[in-house]
This record gives C-alpha cells, structure tokens and sequence, in this order.
C-alpha cells in the first residue's frame, strides 16, 4: 500500500532503501525482508498506525494480507495497492473447544454455514460489495 501520488513503488524489488511498515508481530515483517532484505521495516502496534505513518511520510509503504489493505484503502482513498501478492496469507476460523475438549458440534455446523454461502452466491455478493470496488477482481469463492 502506497500513497496515490507514489509512483516509484511498483513492486517488491522497488522496496530497497524504502521504509515498509507493518504490524508488530505479524507475520508481514519476515515476508518484507524475505521479498526484499535491503527493506527498512517499520514495526508499530496495528494497521491504523501504520497507515498514519504512510500519510505523514513516516513510512513509503505499509505491508500485509489483501483482505487488511483492502479496508486500508477504503479507509484512505489517497492510497493505492500496488505489484502482486509475495506471500501467502491464509485465514482460518478459531473455534474454541467444547467441555468434552473436543469441537465436533460446531465445525461440521461451520463448514456446512460456509459452503451454502458460497453455492447460494452469498459469499461472492459479499465480496463484490465490499472488495470488488477496491480490488477490481471479482470472486465467486474463496478460491476463484
């Protein structure tokens, strides 16, 4: 994520010299200094901050998952996503164990809730509504 006026970070090689802000103990930092080692990492304590620091030229570019930087960018139009992905960042959904230590009654029900939202349509109207407009792409599932 750069500011809209930035036109020299493209990419994860234009990154060298630059200073990249991430989150403190994500996983963004190794991903920065594995794209690009000459990277000056910025660490602050969330994603709000680190686009605070990219608006007062604190930092040249905040570093992390699409899903965060696509609410970035609604946050802040004068930014913009730029270059590919050059990590992967998989999401999943915690569910705490039941009093028989085990999480069998509510995994089945998760799953089951999340593939009809995604064969009735639900999950790709959703993504369009709020991802497609920041993104461009347009999802039908998850995967697609």
């Amino acid at each position: 994520l750069v500011k809209k006026s930035n036109d020299t970070i493209k990419e994860a090689a234009d990154l060298g010299a630059k200073t990249v802000c991430a989150q403190r103990g994500s996983t963004s930092e190794q991903n920065i200094t594995k794209a690009n080692p000459a990277a000056k990492v910025l660490l602050l304590d969330s994603y709000p901050a680190c686009l605070l620091a990219l608006q007062q030229g604190q930092a040249d570019a905040v570093s992390t998952d699409e899903t965060i930087l696509f609410g970035l960018v609604k946050v802040d139009p004068n930014t913009k996503i730029v270059g590919k992905p050059f990590s992967d960042e998989p999401y999943g959904i915690g569910v705490k164990k039941n009093q028989n230590g085990d999480r069998q009654g509510f995994v089945p029900f998760v799953n089951t809730w999340l593939a009809g939202m995604i064969k009735d349509g639900t999950w790709g109207k959703l993504y369009e509504k709020h991802i497609t407009p920041v993104s461009g792409d347009k999802k039908t599932s998850p995967k697609g």
